[in-house]
């Protein structure tokens, strides 16, 4: 029940992931992390697919965080985030 959503000549996939984009992007303007990068695309091992990844959120020290804005996570999603989580060895956090 997404609805894509225009913003600032910018498309969302839904209205919570534009809110989750302005909350980053308050935090980076106040200087509490240093970068906010939307729509990371991760290609899976021994496949031709990938996953997108809403947001790479960079820490002012320098740490990266992988997040997914989410109202609710599919089987096939968390699947897949259990894949890439394994093969880069990171944490996705879904928001």
């Amino acid at each position: 029940g997404n609805r894509r959503t225009l913003w600032q000549g910018v498309w969302f996939d839904s209205k919570h992931e534009l809110k989750v984009f302005k909350d980053l992007e308050l935090r980076r303007i106040a200087g509490e992390i240093r970068a906010v990068v939307r729509q990371v695309s991760m290609p899976m091992a021994n496949t031709r697919r990938r996953m997108r990844l809403d947001f790479m959120i960079v820490e002012n020290d320098g740490r990266i965080r992988w997040v997914d804005a989410k109202g609710h996570a599919e089987r096939e999603w968390l699947l897949k985030r259990d894949m890439i989580q394994q093969q880069y060895g990171i944490t996705i956090e879904v928001v």
